[in-house]
């Protein structure tokens, strides 16, 4: 039904999609894909069950079907989850937490890459900071770091290995940084 829904676009595309009815059912339904599927969230639903749902939902005579659930994700998202709490692109907000700026610069390069791409990051002051990246699904791929951080800049290397060391295929992938400060999360891609 998601394909239905949003013909040739993939999770990211739909991530990105700006405006309210279908387009913010789809965001938010991306989003909430995104915290089931994450091993580190303590999230309120499963995926079967955000699937299930948007396949009820989709499609709909109105559309206050679709402003119901996507309220229910967006209520899930934001409470109970880091990544819900980060504004999602598109919605002309800033993708930075929205209880006060990460100061963080998360950026990578080069984007895209092949075969390592440099993750940088600036700390403001010390703390405990968790780097992890995510396939298009949702599935957490690999932990690049975990611990505390000195303030300053930081730069993790990603050889696209996931963490049994197996190379990732080619495709676009998240990657989330978390600290004390709050949640921020960037795309990439790797080209084979």
């Amino acid at each position: 039904m998601f394909d239905d829904a949003f013909p040739g676009k993939t999770l990211l595309d739909v991530l990105w999609l700006g405006g309210g009815g279908l387009d913010a059912l789809g965001r938010h339904t991306v989003a909430a894909l995104l915290n089931a599927a994450s091993g580190d969230v303590d999230y309120a639903f499963s995926t079967a069950y955000v699937i299930e749902q948007f396949n009820n939902a989709y499609p709909s005579v109105t559309k206050s079907d679709y402003t119901s659930l996507k309220n229910m994700w967006e209520e899930a998202n934001e409470s109970d989850c880091p990544l819900g709490r980060a504004e999602l692109p598109g919605s002309g907000e800033s993708t930075l937490n929205q209880e006060g700026p990460v100061g963080n610069t998360l950026r990578n390069y080069p984007n895209p890459f092949n075969p390592s791409t440099r993750i940088e990051f600036a700390m403001p002051v010390a703390g405990p900071v968790t780097l992890t990246i995510y396939n298009i699904t949702g599935q957490q791929v690999r932990v690049l770091m975990s611990g505390d951080a000195a303030a300053g800049v930081h730069t993790v290397v990603w050889d696209a290995r996931d963490d049994s060391g197996s190379p990732v295929p080619s495709g676009l992938y998240l990657y989330r940084l978390i600290t004390a400060g709050g949640v921020e999360v960037q795309k990439m891609q790797l080209v084979r």
